[in-house]
């Protein structure tokens, strides 16, 4: 898939385009600058579309937590010394190794002696299980990064073309808000157009109810008839 740079100029041009010949005289430049930049938000939070690796951080000898550099907004793969670790939710660690936080590579027993496991404590925190006893080790993050702000006209981000199109179908649905009414649910297919959009850079979002439910996905299910026997019992 082809990627081109699109200056927040050429956007705005593109949003206009769908807006009609009101744009200029319903929307202003600012306005149509936030409905730019809260969908390129949205966009890169249901997909990861920014990315970014950093310089690996320096293990510190028996260190659990570690802040990510502030580029990065949240963990998505972690490697100690070029080896991947296991990615796993606090709650998990808590439940599975209720001391992990005061171990380290060298407390022995069932604890390994590398680090296995890390998890995420907040937007630019992680946590690694067990901790390096000795440190100075390499830890490698790659991580989602901070969405691009396009602030002046020469602001530019670097996207294909399905992309573009679903983030101006978000872009005129939120628009359309102004103009309430019939105009705004009018436009409720170009909302669903972007979340298509999004689905096919991250299919996880399929297994999401909140997806579902805005996709109308399992609208029929409750209009499915139940058929209900004469069987005594749960079955």
């Amino acid at each position: 898939m082809p990627y081109t740079n699109y200056t927040l100029t050429q956007l705005i041009g593109l949003l206009d385009n769908q807006l009609g010949a009101s744009a200029d005289v319903w929307w202003t430049t600012a306005e149509k600058t936030l409905y730019i930049n809260e969908g390129l938000r949205v966009f890169n939070a249901l997909t990861g579309y920014w990315k970014q690796t950093d310089e690996p951080l320096v293990t510190v000898a028996d260190q659990v937590w570690y802040t990510l550099p502030g580029t990065i907004t949240s963990g998505m793969r972690v490697s100690f010394n070029g080896v991947p670790m296991t990615p796993s939710s606090l709650n998990d660690m808590d439940q599975g190794q209720p001391y992990w936080e005061s171990e380290t590579t060298v407390s022995g027993g069932t604890v390994p002696s590398t680090p296995q496991m890390w998890g995420i404590g907040a937007m630019n925190l992680i946590a690694i299980w067990p901790a390096d006893h000795v440190g100075g080790n390499s830890l490698l993050v790659d991580g989602i990064a901070v969405t691009p702000v396009l602030v002046n006209g020469g602001d530019y981000i670097d996207i294909g073309d399905e992309e573009l199109n679903g983030l101006l179908a978000y872009w005129q649905h939120i628009a359309m808000f102004k103009d309430a009414g019939p105009t705004f649910e009018a436009s409720i297919p170009q909302f669903q157009d972007f979340l298509k959009s999004a689905a096919t850079r991250n299919s996880m979002l399929m297994a999401s109810s909140l997806f579902r439910t805005a996709m109308g996905v399992d609208d029929g299910r409750a209009e499915i008839p139940r058929r209900y026997g004469n069987k005594v019992g749960a079955r």
